[in-house]
């Protein structure tokens, strides 16, 4: 609790500027642990979507939920909650006071004396107690009384996880960048590999009944087992296995009666997903 009687406002000065001190110090802290847990998860998730595919949906949208919740809890628990403790003048003078012995609780008394809890002290008595502890605090430097090195511990690791997004935003920015989009969204037409696809048509409009001809080719060559992955309406999935040819790869659906979406999968890697619209 801050104090307004005529005497304690000799020792708040300082008080109040290593509040300050313990309250930047917590919030520094609190933000590197929590940068420290965003890019790691984040990183996680990315290096699962490239080493791991294909993941079902619901896997993806798991990983999304569980890396917002470890992300908001870690912020609540390391910054938003140390924040909003109370932290009185009292409380700090009581915690100087274990600190340093020498101050031999003038601090507080002076203090609680303001707040009206001393009451049957004289005048004198408080007016030399509260001149002794304001010249007590008035050797406290802050910076020595509320260390950053707790904070700072998290630095490196920050540190560390900056770095590597920018190495791999550097030496592969589109790989990166789709796994990326993928990871925060997870309902994303994204493919994991679609750079190296070339799909013809792509996203096209027909009429109900006439053959659909859809063509695929792979940059690691014509040898290549190509799969087209239907998904229609309904949810439900359909894998065809694509003819070979010189070019690639094809398929000829003969009369689809329904829009689908689709994707071509060659083992682990997959295009982006195109849509089929019929009328």
């Amino acid at each position: 609790m801050d104090t307004t009687s005529p005497i304690a406002p000799r020792l708040v000065p300082v008080l109040q500027r290593i509040r300050r001190r313990i309250r930047r110090v917590h919030g520094v802290r609190g933000a590197l642990i929590t940068l420290v847990t965003a890019l790691a998860g984040l990183l996680v998730m990315v290096a699962v979507d490239h080493f791991a595919p294909p993941l079902p949906a619901i896997i993806r949208w798991l990983c999304l939920l569980a890396w917002i919740v470890a992300v908001g809890g870690v912020a609540i628990a390391t910054l938003w909650l140390p924040m909003r403790r109370p932290l009185g003048l009292v409380r700090i003078a009581r915690w100087l006071e274990i600190n340093h012995p020498e101050l031999d609780e003038r601090v507080s008394t002076v203090l609680e004396v303001g707040t009206g809890s001393g009451h049957g002290m004289s005048t004198q008595l408080v007016d030399a107690l509260a001149d002794e502890a304001a010249a007590s605090l008035g050797r406290l430097n802050p910076q020595d009384e509320v260390s950053a090195r707790r904070a700072l511990r998290w630095l490196a690791p920050a540190l560390a996880s900056l770095m590597v997004w920018v190495v791999l935003l550097a030496m592969w920015p589109a790989v990166t960048t789709r796994h990326l989009v993928r990871v925060l969204a997870p309902a994303s037409a994204l493919g994991n590999a679609a750079g190296r696809f070339h799909v013809l048509p792509g996203s096209l409009e027909g009429f109900e009944g006439e053959p659909i001809k859809i063509s695929a080719r792979h940059t690691a060559g014509p040898a290549t087992p190509l799969e087209l992955v239907m998904y229609a309406a309904d949810g439900s999935t359909t894998v065809l296995p694509m003819e070979h040819n010189e070019d690639g790869a094809a398929l000829t659906l003969a009369k689809p009666v329904q829009g689908f979406d689709y994707e071509i999968r060659a083992g682990r890697e997959s295009s982006d997903r195109y849509k089929v619209v019929l009328w």
